[in-house]
């Protein structure tokens, strides 16, 4: 905790110490008489309408003013001063706007890159180095400023769709970005809107007009179908508002699945490291999502059940918790939506909630001729971008004109996503394709999760000759493992006892409804029995 004095102002001690910052209140010795004591408040009143100057415990003040600043002083002055804005985001965290070399950057007030822009300031101005001691006291300062001085801006990353436009962070050294609207896009220079970056963000390609979505499919190694269904996770992405679905992209070793996933992500939120192992736990994947727009994790063997329930929520929105550091109890939240894609040799959304947000693509193998190497690949595809991304961004623009005009007969899981890209078809194909096809692949998705799970495949084997059951958990699950291997009841994906069973029900309720299984939980009304009620849909 700092000690410093303050001249005055002393209206603000509470913001102050709310900071970190312990103030020395500072009182006049002769104070004796009632007559002393009001002179000298009247003093500090008349001190308190000036700006509050703080400086360091132990320097002093005259009432001519005369006296050098001080290096946290000096500091101050700096950012405060023109050409730099001090705010907070919505959930607290302090930002500077900063204007370098006639672009804006945004930078939090915590960051290496600000504390260096801070440093080389005062360096161009006074000819010196501040002092650490110094530079901490400034700190402290800044950042009460900004939590009870300045006014609250969302700060966005990568993409933010604001006021019917959406804008997307170019990531280059000027601050770059693209505005899209109705009428098209374009490059702006100053966006209104304000873009946070972290250290691994690289840039995305300068678009161009003229392109056409075809020079896409030259490059990836998918079928004409799954094409369709990548294109359209690429639309949602540059929406910037989701909910996105979770891209799956599965396929035998060889068949491209890494260098598919970099590729699309150059498209939307390069990065020096776009590939990503696993998250070990609900911190790192926190720490990911805060840092990445997109998340790409490759080469998955499979996922925890706390996981899986968390990518969920980054699919569709809701927060989940973490620990701020291991060693203490803070609670830190992560609230917001990302896109997300997966590579894997096996399916890794065999869980019902995971794969109804899922868009699970296999890769076919590529042969020993078709082969080439990274840097034929890789080159062919930097060449293509700027052209790939301006037809992207042609049926972005389309999505934003024609999205309030589409009406489907009915809405599929991720409906969000199914009506925009089915706003932006026109600049692309027939309309109606990518929803034909994603409910087929959301029937393909249903599959793999029950063919995945024991209790399902025992409920379907036992529905064979049964037109309909109504029966307790407890007796169905004595029904289901009279039918089933007993290696198989003994394994971990079995159930332990009847409430288990229900839970699992009601997971596989919804990939069940998509073989024509309906099941519902009702309550006896002379008996007060819950009822798992299992009947073929009409």
């Amino acid at each position: 905790m700092r000690t410093i004095e303050i001249e005055g102002g002393l209206a603000h001690a509470p913001q102050l110490q709310q900071a970190g910052v312990r103030l020395l209140k500072v009182v006049p010795d002769d104070l004796a008489t009632p007559e002393q004591i009001a002179h000298g408040r009247a003093r500090l009143d008349a001190l308190a309408e000036r700006l509050a100057r703080v400086r360091p415990t132990g320097q002093r003040v005259h009432d001519s003013g005369t006296r050098r600043r001080t290096q946290a002083e000096e500091l101050i002055l700096i950012a405060t001063g023109e050409g730099v804005t001090l705010y907070r985001s919505p959930d607290g965290t302090s930002y500077a706007d900063i204007m370098v070399a006639g672009h804006r950057e945004t930078w939090r007030t915590r960051s290496r890159e600000f504390r260096q822009w801070l440093q080389r300031a005062y360096y161009m101005r006074t000819g010196g180095a501040a002092r650490p001691e110094a530079l901490s006291t400034a700190m402290g300062i800044i950042e009460a400023h900004c939590q009870f001085d300045g006014v609250v801006h969302p700060v966005y990353l990568r993409v933010a769709a604001e006021d019917e436009r959406i804008y997307i962070d170019l990531g280059d050294t000027s601050w770059r970005a693209i505005e899209v609207d109705r009428e098209g896009w374009r490059l702006v220079g100053t966006p209104p809107v304000r873009f946070r970056r972290a250290a691994h963000m690289c840039p995305l390609p300068v678009p161009i007009m003229g392109g056409t979505i075809d020079e896409l499919r030259r490059h990836l190694n998918l079928s004409d179908q799954t094409f369709v269904l990548v294109v359209g996770w690429l639309l949602s992405a540059l929406r910037g508002r989701g909910p996105y679905p979770i891209l799956a992209l599965n396929g035998e070793q060889g068949a491209g699945k890494s260098t598919t996933a970099v590729m699309l992500r150059q498209l939307v939120d390069p990065s020096t490291a776009p590939l990503r192992s696993a998250p070990r736990d609900l911190r790192d994947l926190a720490v990911t999502a805060f840092s990445s727009f997109v998340l790409a994790f490759d080469n998955l063997s499979g996922l925890s059940a706390d996981l899986a329930d968390a990518i969920c929520r980054l699919s569709t929105g809701g927060g989940f918790s973490t620990r701020a550091l291991y060693t203490d109890d803070e609670e830190r939240v992560f609230e917001g939506r990302r896109p997300v894609m997966t590579t894997s040799i096996t399916d890794v959304a065999t869980r019902s909630d995971l794969a109804d947000r899922s868009i699970a693509v296999t890769l076919e193998a590529i042969d020993d001729v078709r082969r080439r190497t990274d840097k034929d690949v890789h080159g062919a595809f930097e060449r293509a971008a700027p052209a790939i991304l301006g037809a992207l961004l042609d049926a972005v623009s389309e999505g934003l004109r024609g999205e309030g005009a589409v009406q489907l007969s009915r809405l599929p899981r991720m409906a969000d996503h199914a009506v925009w890209v089915q706003a932006c078809e026109p600049r692309l194909w027939e309309v109606g394709r990518h929803l034909s096809l994603y409910e087929r692949n959301r029937g393909e998705a249903a599959e793999i999760v029950l063919e995945a799970d024991p209790v399902a495949m025992a409920l379907r084997s036992h529905m064979e000759t049964r037109g309909e059951i109504a029966t307790t958990s407890t007796e169905l699950l004595a029904q289901l493992a009279a039918a089933t291997a007993e290696h198989v009841r003994r394994g971990r994906d079995w159930p332990p006892n009847a409430r288990a069973l229900a839970g699992r029900l009601r997971r596989l309720a919804p990939a069940l409804r998509r073989i024509g299984l309906g099941i519902t939980f009702e309550r006896e009304a002379m008996t007060g029995r819950r009822i798992i009620r299992v009947a073929p849909l009409p």
